[in-house]
């Protein structure tokens, strides 16, 4: 009976600590919300929850350019940003995009579905605020949608209870070896 009951609470405890994000929740779409502000009056977008946060958004050319904040809470960190989508109606043009004020040019037909956090800056991004911008030159008509996939830190606490059910398990197995 008791092996029956650390066998439920250890997979209740990797349950939780290995679940998986659902789908990704839209934070900010720019054909719904109106357009994102230029650079250095960006609007804040909140704290983002733990699994995938979608930004889409448009720069219709003339040096436009998108900047928002975001929050990263306690006990979870940035692990990636997932180009989604990027379409121009001119070929071979690109944008840039700042983290925090690092600038990279990984806005390019070539980046779709990769993760461009850890191709161009350093990942995991910590907890606290951050700023993401984006800028297009002349000319550009582009759409973007760009997915920040945000995973929790397990808390020591949680990595300790389950070391000791791993442990548990461990004595109650060399116990039953030892009696056979």
């Amino acid at each position: 009976m008791e092996n029956k009951i650390i066998n439920i609470i250890f997979l209740i405890i990797l349950t939780n600590l290995f679940a998986l994000p659902s789908h990704a929740t839209p934070i900010y779409d720019e054909g719904v919300s109106g357009d994102l502000p230029t650079i250095g009056s960006g609007i804040h977008l909140g704290t983002l929850t733990v699994g995938s946060s979608t930004v889409t958004g448009m720069m219709p050319g003339g040096n436009d350019k998108d900047e928002f904040t975001f929050d990263i809470g306690v006990g979870s960190v940035l692990s990636s940003i997932i180009l989604v989508d990027w379409a121009t109606i001119h070929t071979g043009l690109s944008f840039a995009m700042q983290l925090d004020g690092v600038e990279e040019q990984p806005g390019n037909p070539a980046n779709i579905g990769t993760d461009i956090l850890t191709a161009f800056w350093s990942s995991p991004v910590a907890p606290g605020t951050h700023t993401f911008a984006l800028r297009t030159g002349s000319g550009n008509i582009t759409n973007y949608q760009l997915d920040f996939v945000t995973t929790a830190v397990p808390e020591p606490a949680s990595l300790t209870l389950m070391g000791l059910g791993l442990a548990g398990l461990g004595v109650t197995r060399r116990k039953r070896k030892q009696v056979i």
